[in-house]
């Protein structure tokens, strides 16, 4: 009897440890840090940058979509360089007042961010340089998503416009009557 009472509990603590050993010893899906959309996120100081991503329908001009948000106790000017497609170093600086979130890009009256002459592919990746104030900058990888979506297609940039030069008259000189 008491065989059958050891083996019954040895069977059911097997049994136990069979059917939940898989998550004893499995990742934790809620552990694992992730970017939950197409854009990358950088931490500079009191500043965090989430979900920047870049549109453009040809690489030259990009239109930066992002939420920045100023954790700290006074405003902040944030930085965001790139080397254009002439190889210069170009700056955008966007300005966050203190604890506070502004978006850019995002239609509407709110702010707007374009690189100009970027030269990249779309599809993928311009590295910009973000930083604000004395703290150390950060590089990231931005991704350059064309207008396909319908949620991307009315926030890709507008061109500047051109300039057609028009023909001034040349003055002729007329005869005295």
């Amino acid at each position: 009897m008491k065989t059958r009472l050891v083996a019954s509990v040895a069977l059911a603590g097997a049994l136990l440890l069979g059917t939940s050993g898989c998550t004893l010893f499995a990742v934790q899906g809620t552990l694992v840090q992730y970017q939950p959309s197409d854009g990358v996120a950088a931490n500079v100081g009191d500043v965090k940058v989430r979900n920047l991503v870049g549109l453009s329908d040809n690489g030259d001009d990009i239109s930066l979509l992002m939420t920045i948000i100023n954790a700290g106790d006074s405003a902040a000017s944030v930085n965001f360089q790139y080397d254009n497609a002439d190889g210069e170093k170009t700056t955008i600086t966007i300005d966050v007042p203190a604890h506070s979130s502004v978006n850019v890009g995002s239609g509407g009256d709110g702010e707007e961010a374009i690189l100009r002459n970027a030269g990249a592919t779309v599809g993928g990746l311009i590295p910009i340089y973000v930083q604000s104030g004395k703290d150390s900058g950060k590089q990231v990888q931005v991704p350059v998503l064309d207008g396909a979506s319908a949620e991307y297609s009315p926030l890709l940039p507008e061109p500047l416009p051109s300039v057609t030069p028009t023909a001034t008259p040349t003055p002729t000189e007329t005869p005295a009557p």
